[in-house]
């Protein structure tokens, strides 16, 4: 009997440990070449509050997009403008696809555009210098 309150015990503490390491705020920058231009995007990726925010070099500003799939190996996220854009980072590979998918007259779904980034993780501080130098 002890050594299954141990167990459970045990058990729990690691449960409790994944569970904190996956709700908290991470920054992560990414990036992708189109032929020999290099674009850059920052993101700040809230498990606890399911959303991430995606920097706006345009306005200056975040935008908040809610998180659609968040597990150890996987975040996905939609941003709906005029089409539907679809983002899913790999945390394993750090490899992030962004699809853009709009709807032809007929109600048929047509993708426009499809690109991989490589992304790191970043601090606070480093999304903060990152910010600056862009604006």
């Amino acid at each position: 009997m002890r050594l299954f309150v141990v167990f459970f015990m045990c058990l729990s503490m690691v449960t409790v440990a994944e569970i904190q390491t996956q709700t908290h705020v991470q920054n992560l920058s990414c990036y992708y070449l189109e032929g020999e231009t290099r674009f850059e995007d920052l993101w700040i990726i809230d498990a606890n509050e399911m959303l991430v925010s995606f920097w706006n070099t345009k306005d200056n500003k975040f935008q908040k997009f809610s998180i659609t799939k968040l597990d150890k190996k996987t975040v996905a996220w939609n941003q709906m403008k005029n089409e539907l854009t679809v983002f899913v980072l790999d945390k394993t590979t750090m490899r992030q696809s962004g699809t853009i998918i709009s709807t032809t007259t007929d109600g048929q779904s047509s993708i426009e555009k499809r690109w991989f980034s490589n992304c790191n993780f970043i601090s606070h501080d480093q999304l903060e210098d990152f910010i600056q130098a862009k604006q």
